[in-house]
């Protein structure tokens, strides 16, 4: 499993997860929308270089973005000390 408390803190020690390796990501984010791009990104790159989803990582884009925004825009109210606790685990 994979836990970090700030996504951009271990991006390098993250660069190549091996192929087809479940992957579980644990974390955190401020409720920003600021956030959102940079963390799917980060997220989705790492999906995409475990092979976990092969051909499927558009919809796990789509859905992850979604989720984040609504907890940040409906659960959180873009209130920036309230965090959402995110999980991924494929």
């Amino acid at each position: 499993m994979i836990r970090v408390g700030n996504f951009k803190s271990p991006q390098s020690a993250l660069d190549k997860p091996p192929a087809g390796a479940p992957l579980e990501v644990q974390t955190w984010l401020r409720s920003e929308t600021s956030q959102i791009s940079p963390f799917a990104d980060w997220l989705m790159s790492l999906v995409a270089r475990s092979g976990c989803v092969r051909g499927k990582e558009e919809f796990v884009e789509l859905a992850l973005r979604e989720a984040i925004t609504n907890a940040i825009l409906h659960g959180n109210r873009l209130e920036p000390r309230k965090l959402v606790h995110f999980r991924y685990c494929s």
